[in-house]
């Protein structure tokens, strides 16, 4: 009888963490369970860990592409002159609108943007929310949300 008066209140006190959690956290730190090596910046490398106990839909993304440091246009060949792309929460979405960013954001993201996800990812033909800073053209040069939305190369979430 002890022994069972002393469990009630710790499930109680659990239930109460849990309940407390905060479920949007995409763009808080996480963990992705590997590093990109030496060249841990560089804009191709996708890391997408799906089992990331601190995410709350277990999802943490060292997302490829890159960003260049204020005062510097292009930067694509030049890792020092790109902002370290740090692993991040993410979520699952189908537009663009379930990209709402939490208050711990990491890198700064100014937009997120829901985006399908290659075989190389391990989680191919799901959409997630990815931050557009860190989306370049061809030419290294930052898009915006309009040709975002409007070009079928980088919007491909119509599952």
């Amino acid at each position: 009888m002890l022994q069972s008066a002393r469990i009630v209140p710790m499930l109680f006190v659990v239930s109460m963490i849990v309940a407390g959690c905060n479920q949007n956290d995409l763009g808080r730190y996480c963990f992705v369970g590997a590093e990109g090596g030496e060249n841990s910046n560089s804009m191709s490398l996708t890391i997408l860990n799906t089992e990331a106990p601190e995410c709350g839909e277990r999802l943490c993304l060292k997302q490829g592409g890159y960003k260049c440091v204020e005062g510097v246009d292009n930067c694509s060949t030049i890792p020092e002159d790109q902002v370290k792309i740090q692993p991040m929460c993410t979520k699952e979405c189908t537009e663009n609108k379930d990209c709402e960013k939490s208050d711990e954001n990491v890198n700064s993201c100014a937009k997120y943007v829901c985006q399908e996800q290659g075989a190389e990812t391990g989680f191919g033909e799901h959409c997630i929310c990815v931050c557009l800073d860190y989306i370049r053209n061809e030419s290294g040069n930052p898009i915006t949300v309009e040709t975002y939305n409007d070009e079928e190369d980088y919007n491909s979430c119509t599952l």
